[in-house]
C-alpha cells in the first residue's frame, strides 16, 4: 500500500472516531440541558440544598482545615527527614539520588495540593461568615479560625519549599536561586541542564493539555448550573479568562521561540 493511500485511510478513520466524540457530546448536552432545565421548573432546588449546607459548612470546615494542614505538616516532614538522609547515606550511585528527587516530589505534590485547597476553605468561610442566618459570634470565630489555618498553610508551603530547594542544591550543587526571589524560576531554569529542562517542558505542556480539557469541562458545569440554579455569568466568564490567558500565552511564546527550539516543532498546538 503507498504511504499517500494510508495515510488518507488513517484520516478517514480518525475523522470519523472525532465526529462520533462530537454527536456523543451534542447529545449528551442536550441531555443535560433537559435535565438542568426539569431541575429549575421544578421544587427541588440545589440552591436551596447548599444553603442548607451552609451551618455543616460553617463548623465542619474549619476543623477539616485544620487536620489536612497537621496531615500535610507530616507528610511533608516524614518525606523531607526519609530524603535527608538518604542523601547522605548515598554511595554515588544515581538510582539513589533519583530516590531522593522522587521522594521529595511526593511530598511536594502533597503541599501544593493542600496549598491550593487552601484557598477553597478560606473562600467558603469568608462566603458564610457575611450571611446573617447564623449568630455573629460563631461565624467571627469561624473565620478567625480559618484565617489562622490559612496562614499556616501558607508558611507550610513556603518552608516546605525551601527545604526541597535546599537539599536539591546540595544534591546538584550547579543549581541556582532563592525562592524568596521574584526571579526565582527564571534563574533555576537557567542552572538546570539539557535533560532537566526537557522535563520541565515535557511537564509543562501535559499541564497546558489537561488545563484545556478542565476549562471546557468546567465552563459546560458552569453552563448547565446557571440554568438549574441561576449562578450567573461571572463563573463562566472566570474560566474563559483563564482558558484564554492560557492559551495565548502559550500560542505567542511558541511563535518566539519556533525558530530556536525544535521543542515546539514537534508539538501539536492542540
Amino acid at each position: 500500500m503507498k504511504p499517500k493511500v494510508k495515510t488518507i485511510k488513517e484520516d478517514k478513520k480518525v475523522f470519523r472516531k472525532f465526529i462520533m466524540i462530537i454527536a456523543l457530546c451534542f447529545i449528551a448536552g442536550i441531555v443535560m440541558g433537559i435535565l438542568a432545565g426539569m431541575a429549575a421548573e421544578s421544587e427541588w432546588s440545589l440552591g436551596g440544598l447548599l444553603h442548607k449546607m451552609e451551618e455543616v459548612l460553617l463548623y465542619a470546615v474549619p476543623v477539616v482545615f485544620f487536620l489536612v494542614n497537621m496531615v500535610n505538616w507530616l507528610v511533608c516532614r516524614r518525606a523531607h527527614k526519609k530524603a535527608e538522609a538518604l542523601y547522605r547515606s548515598w554511595d554515588g550511585e544515581d538510582e539513589s539520588i533519583e530516590e531522593v528527587d522522587s521522594i521529595q516530589n511526593g511530598g511536594l505534590l502533597w503541599n501544593n495540593i493542600i496549598y491550593i485547597l487552601s484557598f477553597l476553605f478560606m473562600a467558603i468561610v469568608s462566603k458564610i461568615s457575611f450571611s446573617e442566618a447564623f449568630p455573629k459570634f460563631n461565624r467571627m470565630v469561624a473565620l478567625i479560625a480559618t484565617i489562622l489555618c490559612f496562614i499556616w498553610s501558607l508558611l507550610l508551603f513556603i518552608i516546605v519549599q525551601k527545604k526541597a530547594v535546599e537539599l536539591n542544591k546540595r544534591v546538584n550543587p550547579e543549581k541556582r536561586g532563592n525562592i524568596f526571589d521574584v526571579h526565582f524560576q527564571k534563574e533555576w531554569e537557567k542552572s538546570c541542564d539539557e535533560a532537566q529542562r526537557l522535563n520541565m517542558y515535557k511537564a509543562s505542556y501535559r499541564a497546558y493539555g489537561n488545563t484545556q480539557k478542565a476549562c471546557i469541562i468546567l465552563w459546560l458545569l458552569c453552563f448547565m448550573l446557571d440554568i438549574a440554579v441561576d449562578i450567573g455569568m461571572l463563573p463562566g466568564v472566570v474560566i474563559i479568562a483563564i482558558w484564554m490567558v492560557q492559551t495565548v500565552t502559550y500560542m505567542r511564546t511558541a511563535a518566539k521561540l519556533e525558530k530556536g527550539s525544535a521543542i515546539f516543532n514537534s508539538m501539536p498546538l492542540s
